[in-house]
Formats: structure tokens, C-alpha cells, sequence
């Protein structure tokens, strides 16, 4: 049935064209080939910085393209593999700011399996509620350190198992500017 056809084709076309309608995301994802190989930048010590500035690209291309770099990281240092010696994989240090709006339930299994793959995260974000509940438990079952700044009371009453004894709920919420505790 050509409506069917039609009417089930037409939203996705709409997304792909709000997609690549921006020349910045047009560019990077509009080409046959990368021009730049992630395993390669890791292997090699490589420095990548992405500025996906949602005022640059927009929002939802600003989630869509972090997801997929994230997925390119992730496979690139799965594929690390091949390196038998764990010792010998060259660590590859990820930092990701607002790591919720690239969070998908594949993230989860990115923080559980990366130290093996010699990748390091560190990943940054405002309040416990942006994240989703698995990644969230993915988050405090496998970090190493926790860095707090000043959080709200709903936070705080999460938070302060991490840092109890020393600091207490009431510590987490009431830090100065420019204070932290780890």
C-alpha cells in the first residue's frame, strides 16, 4: 500500500533531514569514509577533543553525534583485544562532560568493561536524576573516584554514603564555591 509506504517512510526522512541539515553534522557523517581511525588515536597517544556545543549543532544532534562517538570509542578499544597483555594496552584517557546526554544502556557496559580494554573515563554531570537507572548503578559499582561539588538535598542523601563518615548530607549541601570533596 503506497500510503502505508508513505505515511511509515515520511517521519524518518523528517528526522534524517533534520539531521544532516545542519553543515557541521552534514560534514562529519555525509563522508564514505572517516578520515580518522579512533583505534589509532588511542594506540598512538593521540589527542581528540569534540566540541559538541548543542548551540553549535543543536540539540539532538549534539546527543545523536556523542552517542555515536562514544560507540566508535567503545568498539575501538574492545577491538584492543588482539593486544594479549593487558599491560601492554596503551591507556586511552575519555572525558566526557554531561555524560547523560550520551548515556545509553550500551554506556553501562562501556563503565563496567573499559579499564580491561585499557580505556579511562571520566565523565561529568549536574544531578543523579539525569541519569537512567541502570547507568546509574553501571556509575557507583564501577568508579574508582567520586568528585562532589555543592549538590542539592536529593543528591546529598544518595551521596553521603560515598563520603561518610568524614562528610555527611548536610556537608555535601552546604560546601562553599569552588569546594569539593573526594
Amino acid at each position: 500500500n503506497d500510503k502505508f509506504a508513505t505515511e511509515a517512510v515520511a517521519p524518518i526522512l523528517n528526522k534524517v533531514g533534520a539531521f544532516t541539515a545542519n553543515p557541521i553534522v552534514r560534514n562529519i557523517v555525509g563522508q564514505p569514509k572517516s578520515s580518522f581511525n579512533i583505534r589509532e588515536i588511542m594506540d598512538k597517544r593521540k589527542i581528540l577533543i569534540v566540541n559538541l556545543s548543542r548551540g553549535l549543532v543543536g540539540e539532538d544532534n549534539a546527543a545523536l553525534l556523542g552517542s555515536l562517538l562514544v560507540t566508535k570509542i567503545q568498539l575501538a578499544a574492545m577491538s584492543r583485544a588482539d593486544i594479549d597483555n593487558v599491560v601492554n594496552r596503551v591507556p586511552f584517557y575519555l572525558y566526557v562532560d554531561e555524560f547523560q546526554n550520551f548515556a545509553t544502556d550500551s554506556f553501562a557496559t562501556i563503565l563496567s568493561e573499559a579499564r580491561k580494554y585499557g580505556l579511562c573515563l571520566t565523565v561529568a554531570n549536574q544531578y543523579i536524576a539525569q541519569m537512567t537507572q541502570e547507568v546509574r548503578d553501571a556509575v557507583f559499582g564501577n568508579v574508582g573516584s567520586t568528585i562532589a561539588f555543592r549538590m542539592g538535598a536529593d543528591d546529598a542523601r544518595v551521596m553521603q554514603r560515598y563520603f561518610e563518615p568524614r562528610f555527611e548530607e548536610h556537608d555535601l549541601v552546604h560546601m562553599n564555591n569552588r569546594n569539593f570533596v573526594i
